[in-house]
């Protein structure tokens, strides 16, 4: 009878500590998958195609002007998707249906692709914020080599310094 009250004992002395452990990293921030790629490359510059997906635009929508129904894109793309290079020069991005360097099989429906240029050997930073309203933000480095960087979904770790 011993035996069996000190298992239950210990039994639950695990369980409430593995509730615990594993409780605080659930309610971690682990942060954001990005699925994106470099390529085509023309002298020193290859394209970056980052996929948007369907899900992120209906976080935060763009602006809409009410008058015609002119949906702010640009503006969107800017607060949310930001691209600098190492000595601080910010990548334009553009908005497309599609991507070559991305397998539509890969990545289901996305809303759109975004397509800037970069250039080969140098270092980026890519930061991702989701909503402006919650103002986090979402940081991966990358390197663009000469033969490219192929598709990866990758994970952006959330940064403090907002």
């Amino acid at each position: 009878m011993k035996g069996l009250i000190t298992f239950a004992v210990v039994a639950g002395l695990l369980v409430t500590a593995g509730y615990f452990v594993m409780g605080k990293y659930l309610m971690s921030d682990t942060g954001e998958l990005i699925a994106f790629a470099c390529g085509n490359a023309n002298g020193d510059l290859q394209e970056i195609q980052i996929v948007v997906p369907i899900a992120y635009p209906k976080r935060e929508p763009p602006r809409v002007e009410v008058s015609n129904g002119y949906v702010f894109w640009d503006e969107w793309i800017e607060q949310h998707y930001i691209v600098t290079s190492k000595s601080g020069e910010r990548i334009a991005l553009e908005r497309r249906f599609a991507g070559n360097l991305i397998p539509d099989a890969k990545v289901g429906t996305p809303d759109s692709y975004l397509i800037g240029h970069v250039k080969t050997g140098e270092e980026y930073q890519f930061d991702f914020v989701p909503s402006l309203a919650e103002g986090k933000r979402y940081r991966r480095t990358f390197r663009v080599e000469g033969d490219g960087k192929p598709f990866r979904r990758e994970t952006f770790e959330f940064v403090e310094d907002g």
